[in-house]
């Protein structure tokens, strides 16, 4: 493959990862996430060919065409996370509480 089919695959995957992140749900969540890395792995394989094929002058304007897609996915990532904790911080005050109110109801008695 040339660079430029490789960089426009590379493209596609990080698409697709973009993609699978913006529709992650609680149903989907094992599915999308094993695609994101199965993505996320074959695009590495992809730079790790294209760094030992080319030098990096060759490679620079398509990292920097890269870069807007891949900080993209870093802040999805980081929101996911970020949603995720919330979330489980939120789950764990509901279990303390209703243990709490199990306490209360059996001093009650």
């Amino acid at each position: 493959m040339h660079i430029k089919e490789n960089i426009t695959r590379i493209k596609g995957l990080l698409n697709v990862v973009a993609n699978d992140l913006d529709f992650l749900t609680d149903e989907n969540f094992d599915f999308k996430l094993k695609e994101v890395q199965n993505c996320l792995k074959e695009v590495q394989q992809i730079k790790f060919s294209l760094k030992n094929t080319y030098n990096n002058d060759i490679l620079q304007p398509y990292e920097n065409e890269l870069s807007d897609i891949t900080k993209q996915i870093g802040k999805k990532f980081d929101y996911l996370i970020k949603a995720r904790t919330e979330e489980s911080i939120e789950v764990n005050k509901q279990l303390a509480n209703i243990q709490n109110q199990k306490k209360l109801t059996l001093y009650d008695r």
